[in-house]
């Protein structure tokens, strides 16, 4: 069974016609370090005090057991998909949600 079932966002390919690019849409927020180094405290928040969420397009690199690996920040990482993920800076090609969308996730 893969993490992919966990997920709550949707997958895209080329063949499908369809504008965004291909691979699976992984969201997260930006948040700042702890002194210990954890990443906690989210640095943008909505109108409705949830953090601002961003979404990123990547296609899978490979498989670590049951869960996936995709690329971002030059490493490859396994996320939990299904919570967004948290990260100190933005990855190449993120896209702010709009608040409808970002409020549609949070309130799912």
């Amino acid at each position: 069974m893969s993490s992919l079932l966990q997920h709550h966002g949707c997958t895209k390919d080329w063949s499908a016609g369809d504008e965004r690019p291909a691979g699976v849409e992984l969201l997260l927020y930006l948040c700042t370090k702890t002194e210990y180094g954890s990443l906690t405290v989210p640095v943008e928040l909505d109108e409705d005090g949830q953090p601002v969420l961003y979404r990123i397009w990547r296609v899978p690199v490979g498989m670590w057991g049951c869960w996936v690996v995709f690329r971002y920040h030059g490493k490859e990482n396994v996320p939990d998909l299904s919570v967004p993920i948290r990260m100190e800076s933005l990855p190449r090609g993120a896209e702010r949600l709009t608040l409808d969308e970002s409020r549609k996730y949070w309130k799912s």
